[in-house]
């Protein structure tokens, strides 16, 4: 934000009216092919100096992303803010990104929650595509805590620390404009199950499934972040990310097989792959609350970091399973039948989308 602005009447107490330009200190990066990673600082009333000083080029096509601003051929929504704008608290549809605001809108989810205390975005679909990466919730190596929004509010205290997974968006997104010809793609697939599908691992794609042509845009795979308008895919696409940067990787899915030996257990398996110099780290949740029958299956999702692991590359990968009891987490105390602190297991799988099976 740069020079002046009226101050509306606020639609809540929640609702803060920006900060003077001095203390906000927007700032404007510029990024080209010959500085790809080491933005630009362009300074805004130095009569052109900086922009002159720059690699920018005045005959090349220019992409200019403005948070917030809408109404353009293609518009690009970063973990949309949640709060005063769910639930219809603000009903104006000028006011809010959907998919009537372009011709193309995708957006990209990374803090959203049901409870919109506890994430600054929104997990509810707004554009022609949505992403959401590692289910658009709280993002991996992130400890977003609870209460987050409105602890922000009140003590004027927003930082890493409080918005990591809202920040996520953003480097997302600039790592998919940064990446070089056959490097890393942020794909993602659809899932028919929803969210709850997607974190059980149970929609991860069938080998070569995202290199199908689908008739239908619902059932095809897609690429988030800066050319998403060039892929099939449409409606809501999951997808897997690293906890580090660079965070595109290979998806993988881990596939257990509890055997029916496991009695009642609660707790988090921790399933770590090493390949080559590089690990990946599964964690499952598993929680059977009545005798196992007949043995069942659960599934892992992780990506690894990209061209670390593949057969020919790593023909050796090296499994270490622990398992991490909450039986001290059960629910009725009273219970005469508490879970087990063991679970028992028949056989591990990983593969990833292509086909390829590691274990």
């Amino acid at each position: 934000m740069v020079g002046c602005f009226t101050t509306q009447r606020k639609h809540s107490p929640l609702k803060k009216t920006p900060e003077s330009p001095d203390i906000v200190d927007t700032k404007f990066w510029l990024y080209t092919l010959s500085n790809i990673t080491s933005p630009q600082l362009i300074q805004y009333g130095d009569r052109l100096y900086s922009l002159e000083k720059s690699d920018f080029q005045y005959d090349l096509p220019v992409k200019v992303l403005i948070h917030g601003f809408k109404g353009s051929g293609k518009d690009k929504g970063l973990d949309p803010a949640s709060p005063i704008f769910k639930n219809h608290l603000l009903l104006d549809p000028y006011r809010k990104l959907d998919a009537s605001d372009a011709d193309f809108v995708d957006v990209i989810h990374t803090d959203g929650s049901p409870i919109w205390t506890d994430g600054f975005g929104l997990l509810r679909q707004s554009g022609h595509v949505d992403f959401f990466p590692n289910g658009g919730r709280e993002q991996p190596s992130c400890n977003d805590g609870r209460g987050s929004v409105v602890v922000s509010h009140f003590d004027r205290t927003v930082d890493i620390n409080v918005a990591c997974s809202h920040v996520r968006a953003w480097k997302l997104f600039l790592e998919s404009m940064t990446t070089p010809p056959g490097g890393c793609r942020f794909m993602a697939y659809p899932c028919q199950a929803g969210l709850p599908g997607f974190l059980q691992g149970s929609c991860f794609p069938a080998p070569d499934a995202c290199n199908i042509s689908h008739g239908d845009p619902q059932q095809s795979c897609g690429f988030m972040g800066y050319d998403a308008q060039h892929s099939k895919g449409r409606g809501a696409l999951y997808l897997v990310t690293r906890d580090t940067e660079p965070y595109c990787g290979e998806q993988l899915r881990a596939t257990i097989y509890v055997s029916e030996k496991t009695q009642r257990t609660r707790g988090i398996l921790n399933l770590q792959l090493q390949h080559g110099i590089s690990s990946t780290n599964f964690q499952i949740k598993c929680e059977y609350m009545d005798i196992v029958q007949g043995g069942r299956t659960m599934w892992g999702l992780a990506a690894a970091e990209f061209g670390t692991i593949d057969p020919l590359l790593t023909p050796t990968i090296v499994a270490t399973l622990s398992y991490q009891s909450l039986t001290f987490q059960t629910a009725n105390e009273a219970d005469t039948l508490l879970p087990s602190p063991q679970i028992y297991l028949n056989q591990v799988g990983v593969s990833d989308h292509k086909g390829n099976r590691y274990l």
